[in-house]
């Protein structure tokens, strides 16, 4: 009984086809970039929270603060560190704004998220020295 030798395309038409896949979803998220966050954005983010109340809500973003403070003093102090920790508050705050001028707070001035960042400094006091 003689064995049939694989034929030395299906490797290499396995390998086409895979980078084929990859290109093209590289082209899909480029050009339709705008269209997959939004629907990440649902899916993982909104659609989670459309199913809490009010008051569980703000008790996860409490508790969520509070660990957050709490990993902060105790990270290095770090350029790296500063800057996600400064990234984390201005995202806060962009959305503490903007909650208020949906609440008619404040008019809806609709600053971009960099103007709440916090004031760049050479070290950040919730870190440890």
């Amino acid at each position: 009984m003689s064995q049939r030798r694989p034929s030395p395309a299906v490797p290499a038409l396995i390998t086409v086809a895979t980078v084929g896949v990859a290109a093209g979803a590289a082209y899909l998220a480029r050009t339709r970039q705008r269209e997959i966050k939004g629907a990440v954005v649902s899916r993982v983010l909104e659609r989670p929270a459309g199913r809490s109340s009010y008051q569980e809500l703000a008790h996860s973003l409490e508790t969520s603060g509070t660990h957050l403070t709490g990993r902060a003093a105790r990270t290095a102090d770090t350029h790296a560190n500063r800057e996600l920790l400064a990234h984390i508050i201005g995202i806060e705050r962009w959305g503490q704004h903007r909650l208020g001028a949906a609440l008619g707070r404040h008019p809806d001035q609709t600053a971009p998220y960099h103007e709440h960042r916090p004031p760049r400094t050479p070290r950040c006091p919730s870190f440890r020295r």
